[in-house]
């Protein structure tokens, strides 16, 4: 039998991501060996590869983070007899070298493999072979490294020469905890319980930092971190526990302490960012310190507070190339604040410090001030002004089900009927919308017409307030039926949700009714779960379902388009609550499965999860669109209020990449390289496969741990795929049975016309 080969071409296209404004302090999504696979929660080191690959060193292994997986790896992989990794630095060829408790390990990306440093050094050079406290590289590519028992030695991989370096004779300087190198490529070094001590470029000279009559400040003090100035030559910043935070003036030895430590807290690490803002990690905190406004703010854990750091014991804090500040625990795992996550004002305590969570959101409404006011259950009537959420006392039920704004008075809608409440006086007003009050008094929703004729939905039908007789009547044709919601068009049509007959249209005007489902006939119209409805600025009407995706109703046409699962990806759900229509041509829509973004012009889908900055994945039925063209969303744990215009747009580029393949649904690292492809993945031009290797697939990422939201990726085998496959929520795609052939992989950011162009 002759064998033929399966060729597939690996083409990559870089994608979009797109720049939000800072609203709040960082908030953190949270990153533990259980729930996300990480190697271990007690982290040494963080950094971020030339590819844009996140490397996470542990007390037990190394995890390379790809935007959405945990890859791992531990000493059966290092080929050292420690899994402790201290220190992560690349190399300007991209190899990543690790110190590890057991000496130094290189990760040749290209090749996949690790290599202990002594295998390619001379063998009679000694490499240390004890623990690693820093590893840095110089502008010519020079490699130093520090070991605990055995000080400072260099490595120039051009050459291949190994050198070791004896500080000091009359001073030792073995115990090099850190190594900060200038622009001149002279370094700092910290030694452990000792000073600070600055050498020439090539070593050949050693002495301790000279400050002038400050000279001893740091002396027999533990220097945690020494960062440069981005402002000054002659600027440094130190953190020590002695000292706390000292900006240090090199040409006058000033020292001016920026920020004081108690006792009992020492300094684990110190970082520097590009927006001038200093990070310091500690044994009980994390401090920013800025230095263009001299304000500190002072981070910890708190277990009230889902996105408080998973732990108050810091080790290592890293701010990667999209502006995400990654922060190790020694306890807690890996924290990330991302910059997308400052896209959403996050509302979840109140003033006075109560968490809202389990108090579920139901319904907002805002008053003429621009005051935002929220109904929850088991929390009451609140109020959200100047950035604060407090409760508002008045004679109202605990539980809030629907708010409605009217002018002078706010309408509350509750499990016992329906409140009116004054603004002024917080005098409430009880109405029961009944003959009896043996029945059920539920209000559902509560909807002000164009004309100003209030509608309130119950469990027993819609009633309509009369303002002369200051009391609700019950429309005939409604009663019976109930509303989960309501939105009127231009022409006066009330479009009405209900949970358990489908929908219906209202003409206010001449009193007729027409329902768009039947339970009797089955009418394919339009299912009868309906959770709310939604008329956008273009007067286009868009039904909400509960269990079926949404629904865009056609005038022209009286018929309804259904959007699904099914028909338009990356949808992540089918089950959606509230949809709201912004200014820029976008259907807002809450769902079970985070926020979606849909461009009702081009039929582009975006969601939003937890990682980009969401209180939860899951929403209710509260939603607003308030002055100003701010959003807000309800869920069980609070609420989130952003604007529509800050979510995309700006000039990032990110990197989309194979992280794996597979066979038969197996890693092909786990079944075998050979005879396939050698080295990662991400890397070939071309992967042969024998013809009975016809069951296939691979994993994808956007390099891009800022702007989750943005990873859009679709794909298409060309020569066997008809239409391209959206794998941005999954990332990821196999194929079966494929015949024997050439085939193409082709990946897009979702931007097609310009893909498709250049592939002609």
């Amino acid at each position: 039998m002759i064998k033929k080969a399966l060729l597939i071409i690996l083409m990559l296209v870089s994608g979009v991501t797109f720049g939000s404004l800072r609203a709040q302090h960082n908030l953190f999504s949270h990153f533990n060996k259980e729930r996300n696979g990480l190697s271990y929660d007690s982290i040494r080191d963080i950094f971020q590869d030339s590819r844009g690959y996140v490397w996470i060193g542990t007390y037990k292994g190394l995890s390379r983070y790809d935007g959405k997986r945990f890859k791992n790896y531990d000493r059966s992989d290092f080929g050292v007899t420690s899994d402790f990794i201290n220190v992560i630095k690349e190399d300007l060829d991209g190899n990543l070298w690790i110190g590890t408790d057991n000496g130094v390990v290189i990760y040749n990306y290209a090749a996949d493999e690790f290599r202990r440093l002594s295998s390619i050094v001379d063998s009679s050079v000694k490499v240390p072979d004890d623990r690693i406290f820093a590893i840095e590289r110089n502008s010519a590519g020079v490699m130093w490294i520090s070991s605990r028992d055995n000080g400072l030695y260099s490595y120039t991989p051009t050459t291949g020469e190994f050198i070791y370096h004896p500080l000091s004779k009359q001073t030792p300087v073995n115990n090099i905890y850190r190594i900060t190198i200038d622009r001149n490529d002279n370094m700092f070094l910290a030694v452990y319980c000792d000073n600070i001590y600055f050498t020439s470029s090539d070593a050949s000279s050693c002495r301790p930092l000279d400050l002038g009559h400050n000279s001893d400040i740091f002396k027999g003090d533990d220097v945690e971190g020494v960062v440069l100035s981005s402002r000054s030559n002659d600027i440094i910043y130190v953190a020590s526990k002695r000292n706390g935070l000292v900006e240090v003036d090199l040409r006058s030895g000033r020292c001016t302490t920026l920020y004081n430590l108690p006792k009992d807290v020492r300094p684990t690490n110190l970082t520097y960012d590009s927006n001038k803002c200093l990070w310091l990690s500690t044994t009980n905190g994390l401090v920013s310190y800025s230095l263009d406004t001299g304000e500190s703010h002072l981070y910890l854990s708190d277990p009230q507070d889902q996105f408080s750091l998973s732990d108050s014991y810091i080790t290592e804090v890293y701010k990667d190339s999209k502006g995400c500040l990654w922060v190790g625990t020694q306890y807690g795992g890996l924290d990330c604040s991302s910059p997308s996550h400052t896209n959403f004002t996050k509302c979840y305590t109140l003033s006075d410090g109560t968490s809202l969570e389990g108090a579920i959101v139901r319904s907002f409404a805002e008053d003429s001030k621009g005051n935002l006011w929220v109904a929850t259950e088991r929390k009451g009537l609140l109020k959200y002004s100047d950035g604060k959420l407090r409760r508002h006392k008045a004679d109202i039920p605990q539980a809030v089900l629907a708010l409605m704004d009217d002018g002078d008075c706010l309408w509350i809608g509750s499990q016992k009927g329906i409140s009116r409440m004054d603004y002024k006086t917080s005098v409430v007003r009880k109405y029961i919308p009944f003959d009896t009050e043996n029945r059920d008094n539920r209000v559902v929703t509560i909807y002000k017409s164009h004309a100003g004729d209030i509608f309130v939905a119950t469990t027993v039908g819609v009633m309509k307030y009369d303002r002369q007789k200051d009391r609700f009547e019950m429309l005939p044709q409604l009663t019976g039926i109930t509303i989960e919601h309501m939105a009127e068009d231009s022409r006066g049509i009330l479009w009405m949700a209900s949970y358990s007959t489908g929908v219906y249209s209202y003409d206010i005007l001449h009193n007729m009714l027409k329902a768009h489902y039947s339970p009797q006939t089955g009418s394919p119209d339009i299912p009868d779960m309906i959770s709310s409805v939604c008329v956008d600025p273009a007067d286009n009407t868009w039904i909400v379902g509960f269990s079926s995706g949404f629904f865009h109703y056609s005038r022209k046409d009286d018929c309804f388009r259904n959007y699904s699962t099914k028909t338009l990806q990356p949808l992540p759900t089918d089950v959606f609550f509230r949809a709201v229509c912004d200014d820029f041509g976008h259907l807002w829509l809450s769902s079970d499965a985070g926020l979606v973004d849909f461009e009702r012009v081009k039929q582009d889908v975006r969601v939003y999860s937890k990682a980009d900055g969401l209180l939860d994945n899951e929403f209710t039925k509260a939603a607003i669109q308030l002055r100003g063209g701010l959003i807000a969303f309800g869920s069980a744990n609070g609420f989130i209020i952003f604007h529509p215009r800050n979510m995309r747009g700006g000039d990032q580029l990110s990197q989309v990449t194979i992280t794996d393949m597979y066979l038969d649904y197996e890693p092909v690292d786990k079944v075998s390289k050979e005879g396939i492809f050698s080295g990662n993945i991400d890397i070939q031009d071309k992967v042969t496969l024998k013809y009975t290797e016809n069951s296939f697939g691979f994993s994808f990422a956007v390099l891009n741990s800022a702007y989750p939201a943005s990873d859009r990726i679709l794909c298409m085998l060309e020569g066997h795929d008809q239409q391209w496959s959206d794998v941005s929520v999954v990332k990821t795609m196999h194929w079966t049975d494929v015949p024997a052939g050439t085939y193409s992989l082709l990946l897009s950011n979702g931007e097609l016309h310009a893909i498709l162009q250049a592939i002609k």
